[in-house]
């Protein structure tokens, strides 16, 4: 219980007692008092107080006045109560409503019949709870007592108005507190400056609670704003002692406005979110005490927390700051950055009261004071010191048009009243009903004058469309504003205008459509000026009208997107709305709407119209100023960029004609070190034209792949980043001349040196002279290496990529429009180079490998050695092998050309040219080293999964996982060559201090002691002879058919390779493999040979035997015999000039094969052939 509390009330009703307020109120003799007649007893009205505060104290000596002075009751005032919640209890005849574990609620008479000032939502549980448990007891809410509570951040009149007359700064809206764009802290004392011995240290407030902080730091993720111990505990940070530093100004203290509150910390959730999420500079202080918390904002100028209504800072004259509307569902979840919920001010009757004074309870029902009024009464107490009872009695006496509308009368009701029939439980528009009371009008409609024969009265009606009334007993209705419509009747407010509409007059109940293609970015909009086109859409008019047009590829259009915009670069609205052209495209000055395509994407890095990255120029960005090139980044200065492009053509010519001493070295049948480490080069080179081919393709491919590929251009002869332009000049027609001339012109020049070697001049140098046969040997070899390189540069003019503006550029010369001026010479030459040195060489290529068979056996030797380039790197039974690998390079350039807008086309045609690629080089093993044939294999495979499309950047993959798998790839196929230059390294090394170098080359196959194979072969014919022929044809008719494959190829080795002198020891098993149906490509060379041989009648047929490839796994050579071509043990190398093959020396003469033994022609042919 609390003696002093009801010592003062008991007090105070003594006080009231003796003395009336209305001159002409009714007797104290005269107030009656209910009557109960179901107890049988009679007593007061009961008056429950919620709390002893002013708003509270003044509104019940309000209600306790008129009800004793004019309706005329007693009314004694009751508790007060420190909670809401007591005055349910109370209402419903608890007899211990304080009790908060036993309120002792019963059968019993309740004493308490009105309560005001109750904040029912705030205890909307605990209201529930009594009205399910007491259904016939619980208390009655009469609604609304005219006003509503509110706790929230205000801030003194005096401060906002200085800020609105220095600066129009609105400080009573959160926005303007947006430390980015304002210095809201000007007009506020800086934390600092207060006393500090009025403030809790920070470890005394509610900064320290776990779930207070931690909440915060779940919903702004503002690390520095809290400190996290060891064990995950969270507490805000404290700067200074006392202080918390919104994000907003806690680099710069200085600017920091003060937010100031009670209690540890009252509202202190609230306002840190708000302070991080709208960007506020503030900084939190708690006062010590009440009266520090009372006294301070009197001497500083402070953003306060405060609730309404209160007395407290009421001469401060405080203004609210208007937060965003509140959010139910966001606070639920502990997100409070939107307003505090305002709560309902109620009166609650008992349920009984309607029967025992039905008259009061109807003066409680139109019982309705505004907060305007109940301020007056507390500013009028705080400055006359009066009591309750007087300063109520002041304010009754100054409004009595106010609330004598309250008194009960039947159908006259006053203005902000209509009339009510209790009966049809509804307002009424006349007053014929017989049972009439008043009633203030309910929000969405206005108090109407009604002027009848009985007088003058009001009535209740609707507010049209076009108008609002959010405040019940209002004598009009709002005109909706500018922005707003209301096409219903009755309404508490306006809807905002949707997107796309605007209104820009009041009372209006529809809204105002944007142009067409235009929609607005807020909802709301009070002028056409607010709309803009949509995103995604460009304004192409001038002025205030609007011309909406689709942006397409190459353009950011964000909402309200102009020509204007996009040329300037200025924000259309916000400053996230910016019109820009997307990094990878360029749009001129002129016509910033005609956007480009850039390639590579690198070289437009967007912006306003007409920016190029480093310096570049064109339309679209492609080449740099006269005297200066490009280094990756940026546009550079020549320098001695010219002179070292000459000096590189110098030493490639050297290089080109110094090829011929090298690539016409002897050829055996084992790839020994030197040349497999010529063929690891081909297939290296070969791979990196691949990855540079695939970097052309139209696909975004990831980052790392982009790179890589950009810097491998230099095998697709794109030579831009080596500063070619300095030395053949800037313009993309210049460059791909000069381009397509390289094939040329090292062909010519090797061409020139073989003319040369053939004067008189030279032979007297002791020079020895070229030999055409050779010259062209490596002429082909040449073109071979870089058919993939001269097939792209061919087809480069035919690459043509689509801009979005519609126009089409050559792939790698942006600047040259396909079908356009400059256009047809880059054809011309692409053509021609294509006829010639691509589809020419392709077709004579064909042409040398369907007929080398018969040139060896006719004994053409120059023939045969023009083309060895064919055979040299292949097994014999696979020397066609150079077709696949041709049109490999051939098929990389003609998918890009054929798929350069469709990307996905790209990737299949590649796909499909690997696949068969892959299936025919896995099939056949071509290439004579083990080693290349994995590597090959491994190589392929790795392009095949990098031209996929699934590698590629799309909306199905995230970009980070692409990278990484890329970057996978791309170290797989480095180590694969790397592995590969290491084999062939060693090999050499092995060679050269006689080791077994074939077992490194081989990877470990065909190095068995040939000695022995020869003795368990020998072993195995004599046990073959031994089995009946019988039982013979029944096992091999079992076996597995794969097996019966080896057998058959074992009888083509022995068939084709072992073969004594009388060459008729091994005839059957010959003549069983040509006669059997085995595609064998040793035999079917041989039936070849032997047919063509017949018809020409040249040499022998079984002398072309021998001039096939010799055994797959020779014996190894011995140390000092590297010259043994693996033919037989007892053939030594033809140490005779055939054709100079197999020769040292590559400029030896070439003479016809000679007639006779025709062991000595097998051996030519050999020699010719390898």
């Amino acid at each position: 219980m609390h003696p002093p509390i009801f010592l003062w009330a008991a007090g105070l009703a003594l006080a009231g007692s003796n003395t009336a307020c209305l001159p002409d109120a009714v007797d104290e003799l005269d107030r009656k008092q209910l009557v109960n007649l179901v107890a049988g007893e009679s007593y007061s009205i009961g008056l429950w107080r919620n709390g002893d505060y002013p708003a509270a104290r003044l509104a019940a000596r309000v209600v306790q006045i008129i009800i004793q002075e004019r309706i005329g009751y007693k009314v004694d005032l009751k508790g007060p109560g420190a909670l809401t919640i007591d005055g349910f209890f109370a209402l419903m005849g608890c007899s211990q409503p304080l009790n908060g574990t036993d309120r002792g609620c019963g059968p019993s008479v309740t004493r308490v019949h009105i309560n005001v000032e109750v904040w029912t939502e705030g205890y909307a549980e605990a209201w529930a709870q009594v009205q399910a448990d007491y259904p016939n007891k619980a208390p009655k809410n009469l609604g609304n007592m005219g006003y509503s509570g509110a706790s929230a951040a205000y801030v003194p009149l005096a401060v906002q108005e200085k800020a609105y007359d220095v600066e129009s700064i609105n400080l009573d809206f959160y926005r303007d507190y947006n430390g980015s764009r304002q210095n809201p802290g000007a007009y506020f004392a800086h934390p600092l400056d207060l006393d500090l011995s009025k403030l809790l240290p920070c470890a005394d407030t509610a900064l320290m609670s776990n779930e207070l902080m931690s909440g915060y730091l779940n919903l702004t993720g503002d690390s520095a704003g809290v400190v996290v111990d060891n064990v995950g505990l969270v507490t805000g940070k404290c700067f200074d002692g006392f202080f918390w530093y919104g994000p907003a100004c806690r680099d710069n203290p200085s600017t920091c406005l003060t937010w100031f509150t009670g209690g540890t910390g009252w509202g202190m959730g609230e306002i840190l979110l708000k302070a991080a999420v709208y960007n506020i500079p503030l900084a939190t202080a708690v006062a010590s005490s009440w009266g520090n918390y009372v006294n301070l904002p009197a001497e500083s100028n402070v953003m306060l927390y405060w609730w309404v209504p209160d007395s407290t800072f009421l001469r401060l004259q405080p203004r609210r700051i208007t937060f965003p509307e509140h959010d139910l569902d966001a606070w639920a979840q502990g997100d409070r950055r939107s307003a505090a919920k305002d709560l309902s001010v109620d009166k609650h009757v008992s349920r009984d009261l309607s029967d025992l004074a039905p008259e009061v309870e109807e003066f409680m029902n139109r019982f309705h004071v505004s907060l305007k009024a109940v301020n007056e009464m507390m500013l009028n107490q705080m400055d006359t010191n009066d009591d309750d009872f007087d300063v109520a009695c002041r304010w009754i006496l100054s409004n009595e048009d106010r609330w004598t509308a309250w008194i009960p009368e039947k159908g006259k009701c006053f203005s902000q009243f209509g009339m009510y029939s209790e009966n049809d439980k509804n307002f009424l528009q006349s007053r014929q009903a017989i049972s009439i009371t008043c009633r203030a009008c309910p929000s969405g409609s206005y108090s109407a004058q009604l002027e009848d024969s009985q007088g003058i009265t009001h009535v209740c009606q609707e507010c049209p469309s076009g108008s609002f009334q959010v405040s019940g007993a209002s004598v009009s209705c709002d005109l909706c504003p500018a922005g707003s419509y209301q096409n219903e009747t009755g309404s508490l407010g306006c809807n905002r205008c949707p997107a796309g509409q605007y209104q820009n007059e009041e009372g209006q109940h529809g809204c105002k459509q944007c142009p067409a293609g235009a929609t607005t970015l807020l909802l709301g909009s009070n002028s056409i000026s607010d709309c803009g086109c949509k995103a995604g859409s460009i304004n192409i008019a001038s002025g205030e009208a609007l011309e909406c047009i689709p942006c397409g590829d190459g353009l950011d259009c964000p909402f309200s997107s102009s020509i204007q915009t996009l040329q300037t670069g200025l924000p259309s609205s916000g400053e996230q709305l910016v019109t820009r052209i997307q990094s990878g495209y360029f749009a001129t000055i002129s016509d910033p709407l005609k956007v480009f395509r850039c390639r590579p994407s690198t070289w437009c890095i967007g912006g306003t119209p007409g920016t190029c990255a480093g310096g570049l120029q064109g339309e679209p960005c492609a080449f740099c100023p006269d005297g200066k090139s490009w280094t990756g980044n940026e546009c550079t200065d020549c320098g001695a960029a010219a002179l070292g492009w000459a000096v590189a053509v110098v030493a490639g010519l050297a290089g080109s004609g110094g090829a011929y001493f090298f690539v016409n070295a002897p050829v055996t049948a084992q790839a020994r070190p030197f040349k497999t480490g010529q063929m690891a080069v081909g297939l290296a080179v070969n791979a990196l034209q691949s990855l540079a081919l695939l970097g052309l393709m139209s696909a975004k491919w990831p980052a790392t792949f982009e790179q890589t590929s950009s810097s491998l251009q230099i095998f697709v002869l794109d030579m831009d980043s080596l500063s070619l332009s300095c030395f053949v000049g800037g313009t993309s027609s210049i460059s791909y001349v000069a381009t397509a001339f390289v094939c040329p012109v090292l062909l010519s020049w090797v061409g020139l040196c073989y003319a040369l070697s053939q004067l008189s001049c030279f032979r007297k140098c002791k020079s020895q002279p070229w030999k055409w046969p050779f010259a062209l040997n490596t002429m082909g070899l040449g073109l071979q290496l870089g058919f993939g390189t001269i097939a792209a540069v061919s087809l480069k003019p035919m690459m043509c990529y689509k801009h979005p503006n519609g126009r089409y550029s050559v792939l790698s010369y942006p600047t040259i429009f396909c079908g356009e001026d400059g256009h047809g010479l880059l054809l011309a030459f692409g053509i021609g180079l294509l006829t010639l040195f691509v589809l020419g060489f392709l077709v004579v290529c064909s042409y040398a490998v369907w007929n080398l068979p018969r040139w060896s056996v006719e004994g053409k030797h120059g023939k045969v050695q023009s083309f060895r380039f064919c055979t040299s790197n292949f097994r014999l039974d696979s020397y066609g092998f150079i077709i696949p690998l041709l049109c490999r390079g051939l098929g990389f350039a003609v998918s890009i050309v054929v798929g350069t807008n469709l990307p996905p086309v790209q990737t299949g045609l590649v796909s499909i040219v690997l696949v068969a690629y892959t299936v025919v080089q896995a099939s056949l093993r071509p290439w004579k080293a083990p080693a290349i044939n994995l590597a090959d294999t491994v190589l392929s495979a790795s392009l095949l999964i990098l031209a996929s499309r699934s590698l590629q950047e799309d909306g199905d993959m995230e970009a980070k996982l692409g990278e990484h798998f890329t970057v996978i790839i791309l170290m797989l196929l480095l180590a694969c060559l790397a592995s590969l230059a290491v084999l062939c390294i060693v090999g050499v090394i092995v060679q050269l201090v006689g080791g077994n170098w074939n077992r490194i080359l081989a990877l470990g196959s065909g190095s068995q002691d040939p000695a022995k194979i020869s003795e368990a072969l020998k072993q195995c014919a004599h046990a073959l002879l031994e089995i009946e022929n019988a039982y013979l044809r029944e096992k091999i008719a079992s076996i597995n058919s794969y097996d019966v494959i080896a057998i058959l190829n074992f009888i083509n080795v022995i068939g084709a390779d072992f073969q004594d002198e009388n060459r008729t020891a091994l005839a059957p098993a010959l003549n069983f493999s040509q006669g059997s149906g085995i595609v064998g490509s040793r035999v079917r060379m041989v039936t070849i040979n032997a047919r063509l041989s017949t018809s020409a009648g040249a040499v022998d047929p079984s002398s072309s035997i021998a001039a096939q490839e010799p055994q797959p796994q020779p014996e190894p050579p011995t140390p000092g015999n590297d010259d043994l071509p693996a033919l037989s043990e007892a053939q030594e190398p033809p140490k005779h000039n055939n054709q100079g093959i197999a020769s040292n020396d590559p400029t030896a003469e070439s003479p016809d094969v000679a007639q006779g033994d025709p062991g000595d022609a097998k051996s030519k042919i050999v020699s010719t052939v390898f």
